[in-house]
């Protein structure tokens, strides 16, 4: 049974709901799209729905650059509009609202004027530390607005030093959000049903903590992305739930019509994906029998590491989690991966294996303060049974798994996909798989760590076969989760047509020239520099 019988469960439900509206404030795609799939999707279940475009003019979560009004027919609020309107039934309202001013810092709620005051007071002091336990109207607010900042800034500590115009654009955008929103309900509050985009970003809490005040009795549901390109997913929690989503796997898995069948897609899904097919995203790794990166990883294990046991760490991009918040944790115990690899350093001493750190490709991507931090650790790393494989190395992560006898994830997917290829995997973060019964050890202590390490490497409690097999539900789930496009064809993870035209193709174009044009008209103002630089 395809898992998109889930979600239609919960649209079924909304065949006796007065009205739904589907907030529309993320502008890329595909997210834009999956607004209106959505919406049209509702309204072909004969129910009232309207979609709500939140035309934002202020840097914001999804959508900042604006074009020229000259052009604005092209800007991509307006085609999105244009597209959705020519092809939708007349029954669906389409509502857009301009966001075009900020909320003055004197009419932002109490709580966020002490708070970001206290950030520009403590401005080389982690605002984490001031974020993570903000409420209002008892909503977390904080852990919305931090997801924000760290989104944009790529670094899990950021602090007021450093992030000052990224710190602030966050905490405008949701004041003026909360405050457009309270507005617009405040008018309006005929809705059953809201759907939103994600959840966690300062936009998302900024709604909910609006909807809190006016103490509406709306249901919330969040659409996203699925983990394939022609599919998105409808949920009434947040995707980024993963004690939730362990039990849509499982109960996925359960209720599958054909074991065969499931099987073979499950393996699709995993040999697709180590043959460096993103599926849902851009890969981050060459496949698993690229020639030229097998070369490089055979250079890489020196002779002398042949018979000695062979460890492999795969980083994480730590900022992803840390915006996630007490949803993905769910406690503030939980060891860092520097803490995890000083561990495991002395560990490798002792018993004599070897241990490589393959850090994260999409590192490079990384803050430059990351960055520093990262390259100052690997440097006071002086053992000689560790090997650190920067991610400007163009080798295949999943080629690197064929080599190794154990291999230790902080919570990354290739933790998954280790198993499915019958090898030993240790999580030592939380994860989308951990509690799926997948043949994987999950330890959440240093001093556990330690123990069991020389434990799993030496003993085959499992054969290869098991730990595949016990990976299958997972594969399934990534496969069959969501509802398939009906008007969009996604033509890559960022680009596809929305009832046959490209939504973003000529505003991009206008963008590039824009830019283009903005350099040309500076070159006098540079030379004037220049020369005035040389006349000094």
């Amino acid at each position: 049974m395809d898992l998109e019988y889930l979600f239609q469960i919960i649209l079924k439900k909304i065949d006796t709901i007065k009205k739904s509206i589907v907030i529309a404030d993320f502008i890329q795609s595909p997210i834009i799209e999956i607004a209106g799939e959505l919406t049209l999707n509702i309204a072909a279940r004969n129910t009232d729905v309207e979609i709500l475009l939140v035309d934002d003019y202020y840097p914001s979560d999804g959508f900042s650059k604006r074009l020229p009004k000259l052009f604005k027919w092209f800007d991509l609020p307006f085609s999105f509009k244009r597209i959705f309107i020519k092809n939708a039934p007349s029954k669906v309202k389409f509502t857009t609202r301009r966001v075009i001013e900020n909320t003055e810092f004197i009419k932002w709620p109490k709580s966020l004027q002490e708070i970001f005051e206290q950030i520009i007071d403590n401005k080389n002091i982690s605002i984490n530390k001031f974020l993570k336990n903000l409420k209002l109207n008892d909503v977390d607010v904080g852990v919305g607005i931090l997801s924000s900042i760290i989104s944009k800034t790529k670094d899990n500590n950021p602090n007021y030093f450093f992030y000052k115009k990224e710190i602030e654009k966050a905490f405008y955008e949701f004041n003026r959000r909360y405050m457009f929103y309270i507005e617009f309900f405040s008018e309006e509050q005929s809705y059953d049903k809201c759907f939103i985009f994600n959840g966690r970003f300062a936009s998302n809490k900024a709604l909910l903590a609006a909807i809190s005040y006016l103490k509406i009795d709306l249901k919330i549901f969040y659409y996203e992305r699925s983990h394939i390109l022609n599919k998105y997913t409808v949920r009434n929690h947040m995707p980024h739930d993963r004690h939730k989503i362990y039990d849509e796997i499982n109960q996925c898995w359960i209720n599958r019509s054909s074991s065969k069948e499931a099987n073979l897609i499950a393996k699709t899904f995993f040999l697709q994906r180590l043959q460096g097919q993103g599926l849902s995203w851009f890969s981050f790794s060459k496949g698993i029998r690229d020639k030229k990166s097998n070369q490089i990883i055979n250079s890489l294990i020196e002779s002398s590491d042949i018979s000695r046991k062979k460890i492999i760490f795969f980083t994480s991009s730590e900022d992803e989690f840390e915006s996630l918040g007490e949803a993905w944790f769910k406690s503030d115990k939980h060891a860092s991966q520097f803490d995890i690899i000083k561990n495991l350093s002395k560990l490798v001493e002792n018993h004599n294996y070897k241990l490589f750190i393959r850090v994260h490709p999409n590192f490079k991507s990384s803050s430059l303060r990351v960055k520093e931090k990262w390259n100052n650790f690997f440097s006071n790393i002086n053992n000689e049974n560790i090997r650190v494989i920067s991610p400007q190395l163009n080798v295949s992560s999943y080629g690197l798994l064929n080599r190794m006898d154990l291999v230790i994830v902080y919570g990354s997917t290739i933790g998954i996909e280790a198993a499915y290829l019958g090898k030993k995997v240790i999580v030592t973060g939380p994860s989308y798989y951990s509690d799926i019964k997948a043949k994987i050890n999950v330890i959440d202590s240093l001093e556990s760590l330690n123990k069991v390490i020389p434990e799993i490497i030496n003993k085959n409690i499992y054969t290869e076969k098991d730990i595949s097999e016990s990976t299958l539900p997972y594969g399934y789930w990534c496969y069959k989760c969501g509802i398939k496009f009906q008007n969009f064809l996604p033509s890559s993870p960022i680009n596809g047509k929305y009832f046959g035209k490209d939504l973003d193709y000529i505003f991009l174009i206008l963008v590039k020239l824009k830019k283009r044009y903005d350099f040309i008209k500076n070159i006098p103002r540079l030379l004037k520099q220049k020369l005035n630089k040389i006349n000094i």
